[in-house]
């Protein structure tokens, strides 16, 4: 399986951590999250989404980029997935 993520523009109010290092983070944790996501997820694109990051505190770029991409992920599925 190949998954390609890719995020052009990321925004996150009030961190204070590496942009890329976060968006890096960021993009393997939701490429991980939609390699285990169900098999109906073939192929679809987002032109915008938004998404709340975790309420509790995210002390390095990684755990913010994992945090964001658990948010992401739950937005993103339900919006993939075919209505029935």
């Amino acid at each position: 399986m190949k998954i390609h993520v890719h995020i052009d523009r990321l925004v996150i109010d009030g961190a204070a951590h590496d942009g890329e290092a976060v968006r890096a983070a960021l993009a393997s944790a939701l490429a991980q999250r939609l390699a285990d996501a169900s098999p109906g997820l073939s192929s679809f694109a987002v032109p915008n989404l938004s998404a709340l990051a975790p309420a509790a505190p995210m002390h390095t770029a990684q755990a913010l980029g994992s945090g964001v991409a658990q948010a992401l992920h739950g937005a993103l599925v339900p919006a993939a997935e075919p209505s029935r």
